[in-house]
């Protein structure tokens, strides 16, 4: 019989997978990866972001953030305010290319919540997430 533990590690390894599975055949169709689509994002609610922003509070990856920005700003979807060669606390914003991907982003983004979770009502979404806040602050008292 499973542990509590491993069932809940296994369902959280589960949906984390499941997440990245869909972000990456969605965006496969737009030659984008599941990474860039964090950091178009965060940028696309509305304010210029460092990357160190997009790492100290979305809880992002520093490398892949920085391969990812890179990408995007090759790739015109991004603009950086700064030329220096160490860009991590650089302000980043949105082209009007990347505004365009970041709308189209954010509709997949809604749909796919609404075909994965559409089946919750309002207030069994409210406990969800109040338990999965629980958790998360309780695992950073444990740390």
């Amino acid at each position: 019989m499973p542990s509590k533990y491993n069932n809940f590690k296994v369902l959280i390894t589960k949906i984390t997978r499941g997440i990245h599975k869909v972000e990456e055949a969605e965006m496969q169709q737009i030659n984008l990866k599941s990474q860039h689509i964090s950091c178009l994002y965060y940028l696309s609610l509305g304010k210029s972001l460092r990357a160190k922003d997009i790492v100290d509070e979305y809880l992002e990856d520093k490398g892949q953030v920085s391969r990812s920005l890179d990408y995007l700003e090759t790739n015109g979807y991004i603009l950086c305010d700064s030329n220096a060669p160490k860009r991590y606390n650089a302000y980043y914003s949105l082209t009007e290319k990347g505004k365009k991907i970041a709308s189209y982003v954010g509709k997949k983004i809604d749909e796919i919540v609404q075909k994965v979770a559409g089946f919750l009502s309002d207030d069994e979404r409210k406990v969800m997430y109040k338990c999965m806040n629980k958790i998360s602050t309780n695992l950073d008292d444990i740390i």
